[in-house]
């Protein structure tokens, strides 16, 4: 339909409008009108072509749907007194309720309830009206919903529930609110189709002010608590690449060599995701190198040195290291900046039993393998006595079949590094992400209980 300019108190014929025209979405001037919230051309229109008030567009939404999500409370009322149908739904299930909780129309639910609209029909996405208002953080219909006794245990197609949806959007407003209320209780005990706790979700989304709640006004959630794979929230939030989140919760007495079922502890998960910043604070904070373990598939004959120097540096430094301090981070690890590697465990490698480093039956049979694949350890012999010295066969005897899964500076390097070619920049967006969440961000001292449940969320 053109876009035709047309006064509040003009005449349509005057104007020469077909008021039986549509656009290309089907809408009439009835949806367009009531959409408007122009009631001279509501009445108009009802007083002479009636009949346009249940025509459906393409979407299936009649004019009282339109004054519906546009917030029209007079529209709607004019409308409904004219007999329009209050119990359309639209080509996606969504009544009237539907649109003004998804909106947060407090005034349109209050209308749609008195006129015994049901709040537990369910959207073809298995959204009630609470789980719309709930998705779109409406805090103030989320508590009427719920006080007129919407189901808070009903759950979408994706199974989740209204405390799933809010801490996936970190709403501490009403997470604070359901929190209060009887019929939930305890917090911590809820889990997700995969065992993730609320605190599990909080972490891998990334929303610190809402881990820091949960931790000090919601005494039974765990640091410890594990998911169906094995993984706490500190995995979670690992897996974010949230350095923030991470330190906070290594703060709070989070176990950082804490393994999943495949036997991955943080800072594994950590080198996979290429973050070097992260490795780093988690070696800082005391991750066991030793824990790099056999999922990592390293390949040494993949190991790429841009900088041999600085590493053989670094290994001479650990000649005189014990094995049985292998663990424990190096302050010095930290400075070594231009190592980069490159891990294809994907990768057909041909006669791999010959480079492989977990097939070896002994660290000193790895160096020439090492030193035939690099060439570092031909032209740098100290490093090479070095790497003797500190990792010596003792290191590896209690672990399976003589597998090498500590082998000192190669590990860290590919903790430490990142690909060839990757920008030194990758995770300059991120930063400033974080950087303006901790703006937003009041410690958690500032917190006032008691003005928690009118909070909307941040």
């Amino acid at each position: 339909m053109e876009n035709k300019t047309i006064n509040k108190t003009g005449s349509f014929k005057a104007l020469n409008i077909n008021l039986n025209e549509v656009d290309d979405k089907g809408n009439t001037l009835l949806h367009l009108a009531a959409a408007q919230g122009d009631l001279n051309k509501l009445r108009y229109l009802m007083t002479h072509h009636a009949h346009l008030r249940e025509i459906k567009n393409k979407f299936g939404s009649t004019p009282l749907h339109y004054a519906t999500w546009q917030g029209q409370l007079e529209s709607v009322k004019y409308l409904v007194e004219h007999g329009a149908d209050l119990n359309t739904k639209d080509n996606y299930d969504q009544t009237l309720l539907h649109a003004a909780a998804w909106n947060g129309y407090l005034k349109l639910v209050k209308y749609f309830r008195r006129k015994g609209l049901s709040f537990e029909d369910k959207d073809q996405s298995g959204n009630t009206p609470l789980l719309s208002a709930a998705k779109n953080n409406h805090l103030s219909v989320v508590k009427l919903l719920i006080l007129e006794n919407a189901d808070i245990d009903v759950r979408d197609n994706n199974g989740n529930n209204i405390l799933f949806i809010a801490v996936e959007n970190g709403n501490i407003g009403i997470i604070d609110f359901l929190g209060r209320n009887k019929k939930i209780g305890d917090l911590s005990v809820f889990r997700d189709r995969d065992n993730n706790t609320l605190l599990h979700i909080a972490c891998a989304n990334e929303h610190i002010k809402l881990v820091k709640y949960l931790l000090y006004f919601h005494q039974g959630f765990s640091l410890e608590a594990k998911n169906d794979h094995e993984e706490t929230p500190l995995h979670s939030a690992v897996y974010a690449n949230n350095i923030k989140l991470v330190n906070y919760l290594l703060e709070q007495g989070a176990d950082i060599n804490a393994k999943n079922d495949e036997g991955e502890t943080p800072i594994v998960i950590a080198t996979h995701n290429e973050n070097e910043e992260l490795v780093k604070s988690l070696l800082q904070h005391g991750a066991h190198l030793e824990s790099i373990n056999h999922m990592d598939n390293i390949r040494v004959h993949e190991v790429r040195l841009d900088n041999p120097e600085q590493l053989e540096q670094y290994i001479v430094k650990q000649k005189n290291v014990s094995s049985a301090n292998l663990s424990e981070p190096n302050v010095n690890q930290g400075k070594v900046k231009h190592l980069k590697m490159r891990q294809q465990a994907s990768k057909p490698q041909e006669n791999t039993s010959m480079y492989d480093p977990f097939n070896m039956h002994g660290l000193n049979d790895s160096l020439p393998l090492l030193g035939n694949t690099t060439g570092f350890f031909q032209n740098h012999s100290q490093a090479a006595q070095g790497e003797l010295s500190a990792f010596n066969s003792s290191s590896i005897s209690e672990m399976d079949g003589g597998m090498n899964n500590s082998t000192g500076a190669l590990l860290l390097a590919q903790a430490l590094f990142k690909k060839p070619g990757k920008n030194k920049n990758t995770y300059t967006n991120k930063n400033e992400r974080y950087e303006q969440e901790e703006r937003i961000i009041e410690g958690l001292n500032t917190f006032d209980a008691n003005n928690l449940t009118t909070t909307n969320r941040p």
